[in-house]
């Protein structure tokens, strides 16, 4: 295989360009709901004050450059694919199916592990300021805030899909669906409007979810946990679960438990 610089700038601006679009997309599909939200109740906005002066500049800015560093490492499976080293395929059969709904499940849940590590890493006191601390000038996050991440920051989390396809062969539907879902999952848990069912935390089948409350209160409470992503496993494993999500999970289960016995 040989290095050829136009075919690498056309594949590296190709990939920004889908990366930005994905990401307004997304920020467009959380701000439309948001007022039908909102008529639900206005206790689900759950943030006391308007974004500070600049704020969502910022995080445009630095979602941008995101896409910048996600393009670059996108370069690594254009070339793999090329070098048969990234196993991305685009047959699609029947027989495929279930396969293709294990690897996305197999993303989805080994991504969040990814996550979780290198989230609570990144708040190492060695690290923090200089890979971290630019996510967190948001204390109040807007949906705009889903990859407001310093250059490192971004690395880190772009560097998932390609260690994936390197050992897992994988169907370029099953990437397009999961990074569907990672922006959109991203850019709902910053919004601070809560988009989930007020209920789920407690809830028995899919209380594992998290919701957008789970990491607004990340963003409140820096050193005190929530570290995850898509689910509160590591978080319960790892006792990192901040105090007032698990106090909430607490409540809600108890008026179930009162609702429940006073209907027997």
């Amino acid at each position: 295989m040989t290095f050829d610089v136009q075919q690498t700038f056309e594949v590296f601006a190709l990939t920004f360009s889908v990366e930005t679009v994905r990401y307004l997309i997304a920020v467009g599909i959380v701000l439309a709901f948001i007022p039908f939200i909102l008529r639900r109740g206005k206790q689900r906005d759950l943030h006391s004050k308007p974004p500070e002066p600049g704020q969502i500049r910022r995080e445009f800015f630095y979602s941008l450059l995101t896409g910048v560093v996600f393009a670059a490492n996108g370069l690594y499976i254009h070339f793999g694919m090329e070098g048969g080293w990234a196993h991305v395929y685009e047959e699609t059969a029947l027989d495929d199916l279930p396969y293709m709904a294990l690897t996305l499940i197999g993303m989805l849940v080994a991504h969040d592990a990814w996550f979780y590590w290198t989230h609570r890493a990144l708040h190492h006191r060695m690290v923090f300021n200089w890979a971290h601390n630019t996510h967190h000038k948001s204390r109040q996050p807007t949906a705009w805030a889903a990859y407001a991440f310093a250059p490192p920051e971004a690395f880190i989390n772009g560097c998932f899909v390609p260690i994936w396809v390197t050992f897992v062969p994988t169907n370029g539907w099953v990437i397009f669906l999961f990074l569907a879902h990672m922006i959109l999952k991203n850019v709902a848990g910053h919004s601070g409007i809560e988009l989930y069912p007020t209920r789920l935390p407690g809830n028995r089948f899919f209380g594992f979810i998290t919701n957008v409350f789970h990491h607004d209160l990340h963003h409140r409470d820096i050193s005190r946990g929530n570290y995850g992503l898509y689910f509160t496993w590591w978080d319960r494993w790892m006792g990192t679960e901040h105090k007032d999500y698990a106090e909430l999970v607490a409540t809600q289960r108890a008026a179930k438990t009162e609702t429940a016995a006073a209907a027997e």
